[in-house]
């Protein structure tokens, strides 16, 4: 009897070795890979999840930021844009009313003073 295999423990089967609960390998613990450190797993780059695309992130739409509304900004208010001072609009300039010809302002008509009695006379010469 010099050798396992006339003892008849030629495989693992004849040890009694035929699973890795028999090993006393049953778990992630139990083979060192508690961790994803253990795994090799450290980083998004280990898992191949580099960019936004890797993870199905491409666009607004799949971060479900698909409207204003999803943003937050539903109202001026949202935006800062409260006042007309917010949206640069503080004086006529600004509003290119400078001229009495961007008001729609040029002749006497345009201000509603066409006749005499418009102006306060009585319409005699």
């Amino acid at each position: 009897m010099e050798t396992y295999e006339d003892w008849g423990m030629e495989t693992y089967e004849d040890w009694g070795m035929e699973t890795y609960e028999d090993w006393g390998m049953e778990t992630y613990e139990d083979w060192g890979m508690e961790t994803y450190e253990d795994w090799g797993m450290e980083t998004h780059e280990d898992w191949g999840m580099e960019t936004y695309e890797d993870w199905g992130m491409e666009t607004y739409e799949d971060w479900g930021m698909e409207t204003y509304e999803d943003w937050g900004m539903e109202t001026y208010e949202d935006w800062g844009m409260e006042t007309y001072e917010d949206w640069g609009m503080e004086t006529y300039e600004d509003w290119g009313m400078e001229t009495y010809e961007d008001w729609g302002m040029e002749t006497y008509e345009d201000w509603g003073m066409e006749t005499y009695e418009d102006w306060g006379g009585d319409g005699d010469l």
